[in-house]
């Protein structure tokens, strides 16, 4: 799942790559985020059950940190797929250049 949903009109389309790009990354963070959250808080329950209270306080002290995981280079990569003639988009005009 997306971190938040996101629309692209004709008027913003040319946003939408950036849009796209931030949206995958703050999904991807909060679920590293989360499912790291979830592992260390595992660990805590199991090195107290074991005794280790010393070590259970160093780890807590990591659970309190808001970010734990900071990104620092996100490579991807966007594939433009035709729209099929059945689709429900409508065109608001038509726009078309050739490449070579």
């Amino acid at each position: 799942n997306l971190a938040i949903p996101f629309y692209a009109n004709f008027q913003n389309v040319g946003d939408a790559p950036l849009l796209m790009l931030e949206n995958s990354s703050n999904s991807f963070q909060k679920l590293i985020d989360s499912r790291l959250r979830s592992s260390l808080s595992a660990l805590v329950r199991q090195t107290l059950k074991l005794g280790n209270v010393k070590e259970a306080r160093t780890i807590m002290r990591l659970l309190s940190k808001k970010n734990i995981i900071v990104p620092t280079t996100i490579v991807t990569s966007f594939q433009v797929l035709p729209i099929s003639n059945g689709s429900n988009i409508r065109s608001q005009g038509r726009h078309s250049e050739e490449y070579s």
